[in-house]
C-alpha cells in the first residue's frame, strides 16, 4: 500500500520520482543478504535476547529519529520566519532577466555544455522522471525472486525442499552460500554502475539538489556495509529494514519525504524475504498473519493519506 501510494507522488525540490532508485538498489542487496543471516539468528538465539535486543534498537532509533526531526523543525521554523521577513517582490522582468541568465532556451540545462553532454544529460533527467525506471525495477525483482525461489527452494520444518536438499547437508549450506555471493556480486556491479553514472553527472552538468549523493568509491561501499546490519534486524526480530535504514537516511541528508518513500520499498523487498525463511523454518503462524496483513495495508493507507494532507497544510516535512 505505501509503496503503490509513494509512487503518484514526486520530488519536493526536483522534477523526479519521489523514491531514490539509486540509492535503492545500492543498499538493497546486501539489506536482503543480511535478511537471510538475520533469519538464522532468529531461529537459533534465545527470545529473551531477541526481544532485549529489539527494545534497544527500537529505542536508539526513535531517540535518532526524534532529534533529527526535532533539529529539521527549528531549521524550517527559522526559514518560515527568514522569508517572511526578507520577502521582497520583483517584477516580471526581474524575474524573465535572472532566469534568462541561469538557464538556456532548452529549461534548465547549463550552458556550455557540447551536445554529447546534452543528450547524456537529458537521457539521466528522462529516467529520474519515471516513476519506475525499468532497469533498476528488474534488478530488484530479480533479486528478490533469486533470492526468495533459492530459500523456498532449500526447504525447512515447516516442508521439504522439492529438490530433496536437508538442512544442515553440504547441498544446504552450498546453495544458501551462493545466494550471499550472488547479492554481494550485485551490490559491487551496482556499485561500479553508481560510480560511473556520478562521474557522467559531473561532466554534463547535473544539477544536484538537497538531499541528492554524490557518489563515489568510498561511499558505495561504507552504506551498503551498514545496510546488511539493517538487514540482519529485519531477519532476526521480524520487521522491515527500513526502520533502521530510514534514520540512516535522514542521518545521511536526505529529504524526510524520500527517505520514506525510499524506505517503503525496502520494507516491502526486505521483509519479504524475511518471510519466506520464516516460511520455511515453520515460525509464522497463518492465522495471525492473515488477518495483521490486511491491518497493516488499512493502517498504511490511513497514515499516508494522514501525513500527505499534514505535510501540504504545514508546508513541515520534519513530521514525515
Amino acid at each position: 500500500a505505501n509503496v503503490a501510494m509513494n509512487a503518484r507522488k514526486r520530488h519536493p525540490l526536483a522534477d523526479r520520482a519521489l523514491v531514490d532508485w539509486d540509492l535503492l538498489v545500492l543498499m538493497e542487496p546486501l539489506t536482503l543478504a543480511g535478511a537471510l543471516a538475520g533469519g538464522f539468528a532468529n531461529k537459533i538465539a534465545p527470545e529473551l535476547v531477541i526481544t532485549v535486543l529489539l527494545v534497544v534498537l527500537l529505542y536508539l532509533t526513535s531517540e535518532r529519529t526524534v532529534k533529527k526531526g526535532l533539529k529539521l523543525y527549528a531549521k524550517e521554523s527559522a526559514a518560515f520566519s527568514a522569508m517572511a521577513d526578507a520577502r521582497v517582490a520583483l517584477d516580471d522582468a526581474e524575474r524573465q532577466e535572472e532566469t534568462k541568465g541561469l538557464l538556456d532556451d532548452d529549461g534548465g540545462e547549463p550552458k556550455g555544455v557540447d551536445d554529447e553532454k546534452r543528450a547524456a544529460l537529458g537521457r539521466i533527467l528522462a529516467e529520474e522522471r519515471r516513476a519506475f525506471p525499468p532497469d533498476k525495477v528488474a534488478v530488484l525483482a530479480g533479486m528478490f525472486v533469486l533470492t526468495v525461489a533459492m530459500n523456498l527452494a532449500k526447504g525447512g520444518g515447516a516442508f521439504p525442499s522439492p529438490f530433496g536438499i536437508e538442512c544442515g547437508t553440504a547441498s544446504y549450506w552450498a546453495l544458501t552460500a551462493a545466494m550471499f555471493g550472488a547479492l554481494v556480486a550485485i551490490s559491487l556491479a551496482v556499485r561500479a554502475y553508481l560510480v560511473k553514472r556520478t562521474e557522467t553527472k559531473d561532466a554534463c552538468g547535473y544539477a544536484y539538489v538537497e538531499g541528492d549523493f554524490h557518489w563515489d568509491s568510498s561511499t558505495t561501499l561504507k552504506y551498503p556495509c551498514v545496510c546488511f546490519f539493517a538487514g540482519v534486524c529485519a531477519g532476526l526480530f521480524g520487521i522491515g529494514g527500513g526502520i533502521v535504514n530510514g534514520p540512516l537516511m535522514l542521518e545521511l541528508g536526505v529529504l524526510p519525504p524520500v527517505a520514506g518513500a525510499t524506505t517503503a520499498c525496502m520494507i516491502l523487498l526486505t521483509s519479504t524475504t524475511a518471510a519466506t525463511t520464516f516460511l520455511t523454518f515453520g515460525l509464522v503462524q497463518l492465522d495471525y498473519a492473515k488477518r495483521l496483513f490486511w491491518v497493516g495495508v488499512g493502517a498504511t493507507a490511513v497514515g499516508q493519506l494522514l501525513m500527505t494532507r499534514l505535510v501540504k497544510k504545514t508546508g513541515r516535512q520534519s513530521y514525515v
